[in-house]
């Protein structure tokens, strides 16, 4: 089973969404509770045209289990901001950043939902911090 997750994380950060969706399945149908599976499941969902409820609710699901990976609640806080839900996805990528203060991208996830917020000044903090933890993140 580790073996099919692994391959559902690898498709997942490959953008091979059909991939990802089908490994993650296989690990499901053995382990309806599996907490990873469910969170890749849901972001190939959410990210490649699946149904964007569904999606939410797995990573939901997920992100309510303990440990939470920081990941997973990136991952949502976009789909949070792909519904227009900005304050939940603001609350979650915060979250993702306290986990996980070292990752560019997740300052980079908070200052676009920042700016969505029209919170300029934050969302340029933001980009800052992302560029100080990696300044050769080509996005930031």
């Amino acid at each position: 089973m580790e073996a099919t997750l692994r391959q559902a994380r690898d498709a997942l950060a490959t953008s091979r969404f059909e991939d990802a969706r089908t490994a993650a399945n296989q690990v499901l149908a053995r382990d309806p509770a599996n907490p990873a599976a469910k969170a890749i499941l849901g972001a190939a969902l959410g990210f490649g045209g699946g149904d964007a409820q569904q999606a939410i609710l797995l990573l939901e699901e997920a992100c309510a289990t303990r440990p939470v990976q920081a990941n997973w609640l990136s991952n949502l806080a976009g789909l949070y901001r792909r519904e227009n839900r900005l304050f939940d996805a603001l609350t979650r990528a915060r979250e993702a950043v306290a986990l996980e203060p070292g990752q560019a991208v997740y300052h980079l996830n908070l200052a676009r939902i920042l700016l969505d917020l029209d919170d300029e000044d934050a969302a340029q903090a933001a980009v800052f911090a992302a560029i100080a933890r990696d300044r050769h993140h080509a996005e930031s």
